[in-house]
């Protein structure tokens, strides 16, 4: 996990959704947020940014940070081309 500079919409409170961030000395931009908590350690984020990658954005009230990590992005199964079904072991013809 890395601390970032993330720009973020703040309607009636602070970190209510990120709209971009850095990390390893680039920007991205959220296309879309998949899923949003809060815990002891702060409010995060699953993210998805415009590009297809994942990453876990987390703001910690008490120190003022973000906290981003990158988070991998699931693959989707490959399908059978004649039925559309996705492929099994015994379908891998």
């Amino acid at each position: 996990m890395q601390v970032s500079d993330v720009k973020c919409y703040s309607g009636h409170t602070y970190a209510q959704r990120p709209e971009s961030f850095g990390f390893d000395d680039q920007t991205f931009s959220v296309a879309a947020i998949a899923a949003e908590w809060v815990s002891p350690e702060g409010k995060t984020f699953l993210v998805r940014t415009d590009c297809g990658r994942d990453f876990e954005l987390t703001y910690t009230q008490d120190t003022d940070t973000w906290q981003v990590s990158e988070r991998p992005t699931p693959s989707l199964p490959s399908h059978d081309r004649h039925t559309n079904k996705p492929r099994t072991a015994q379908s891998n013809q």
